[in-house]
């Protein structure tokens, strides 16, 4: 047996197929590596939505994805193996046994999972008792944070003083997107979300609590002379109606778009704010948090992207190639932010599933308290109003 019964692990990633979608995507990919629209073209989701469920079944080490010129090829992970002839998955610590069902929309391609082996179940029983027995010690003690990649460098640096503060304690931070957090806050993965946006009316069941505020640049990379950009400049390289820099006032050069994948609220403040679709960007590199972003656009003299005005600064600070572009000559720095003169403001938010209560409203109470305003502000961030 590849791994104990009680290994948390199993039962974590049958928890994340515990999903139609989820299961369909996988079975796709028993047929070989894909590119998202031929997937879609057999499960006809909305393309947000299967970029949304892709993504959490690489961050469970399911599924990788690979560059293929400008597209993305995905493909189960190494060591999950899926036999079509058998039409069944093994996982490593269990193995999934698929039939088609006959009762759901067709044109959905959905299949649902008709049996589970005695092993899969061994597992989850077996970690279900193990997480009982302990459940009212570690709630008591633990706390686990995901979601946008924007706020959780800040998040660690505040758990850490915080943990030193409260011996005994350990908070748990992981990013992968603010829709990552929102999920896992719902499905009950993650005590408390981090989602760097306000949020909508759709999103009404969560509660909001403001640690910062932050804005949306554009950034350049550091040796690209061109002074600034209007927003209909950025709206043309976006939207690859102009391809080369000289058609904007740069001095030549073919632009390289760099864009944030689907569930970064990133993307979600920039296609507001310039009135773009998701399917109207034209990108030739998509990538996941700012760091990546910042990294990208150092590393390409034609490159543009858009980053957290936080990071972007706290990047140049420490020597990162890029530099900060205005728009329709608007000043673009924490200082705007500050003084609110910026127009793509945003709040830092953390979300929980109702009141916080116990631990999780001890660690928000001090996220949003004077003790921690020099780590916001070390982060390129703005304190909130005490």
């Amino acid at each position: 047996m590849p791994k104990s019964a009680a290994d948390p692990r199993c039962a974590e990633t049958l928890k994340v197929l515990a999903d139609a979608t989820r299961l369909a995507v996988l079975r796709q990919l028993m047929r070989g590596p894909q590119h998202v629209g031929e997937i879609n073209a057999r499960l006809g989701l909305e393309q947000s939505l299967l970029s949304h469920h892709l993504r959490v079944l690489r961050e469970a080490g399911l599924v990788i994805a690979e560059r293929d010129g400008k597209a993305v090829l995905y493909s189960l992970a190494p060591g999950v193996d899926g036999s079509r002839a058998e039409n069944a998955l093994d996982l490593g610590c269990c193995r999934l046994s698929f039939e088609q069902s006959r009762g759901m929309d067709r044109a959905m391609g959905r299949s649902i999972l008709r049996r589970v082996t005695a092993l899969a179940l061994l597992f989850v029983a077996a970690a279900s008792c193990t997480r009982a027995d302990s459940a009212a010690g570690a709630s008591a003690t633990k706390l686990i944070i995901t979601g946008s990649g924007t706020i959780a460098p800040l998040l660690n640096d505040i758990a850490r003083r915080f943990e030193a503060r409260n011996p005994g304690t350990r908070i748990d931070v992981q990013s992968g997107g603010s829709s990552r957090g929102m999920t896992d806050v719902r499905g009950g993965q993650a005590d408390i979300g981090m989602v760097s946006r306000a949020l909508g009316a759709k999103e009404s069941d969560l509660v909001a609590h403001t640690v910062a505020s932050d804005g949306i640049c554009m950034i350049a990379h550091r040796d690209n002379a061109i002074p600034g950009l209007t927003k209909a400049e950025v709206v043309a390289l976006y939207t690859n109606r102009a391809e080369d820099w000289k058609e904007v006032g740069g001095s030549g050069g073919a632009v390289t778009v760099v864009n944030k994948a689907d569930g970064r609220s990133t993307l979600d403040v920039f296609l507001h704010y310039f009135e773009l679709k998701s399917t109207d960007v034209a990108a030739d590199v998509v990538i996941g948090d700012n760091e990546q972003g910042i990294k990208t656009v150092a590393a390409n003299r034609r490159a543009i992207g858009y980053v957290s005005i936080g990071s972007a600064e706290y990047g140049i600070r420490r020597g990162e190639e890029i530099r900060i572009l205005p728009v329709d000559g608007v000043e673009t720095s924490i200082a705007a932010v500050r003084a609110g003169t910026f127009p793509m403001m945003r709040p830092l938010n953390l979300v929980t599933a109702g009141p916080p209560s116990g631990l999780a409203r001890r660690f928000i109470d001090f996220a949003k308290s004077k003790e921690v305003d020099d780590l916001i502000e070390q982060h390129c961030f703005v304190p909130i109003a005490h």
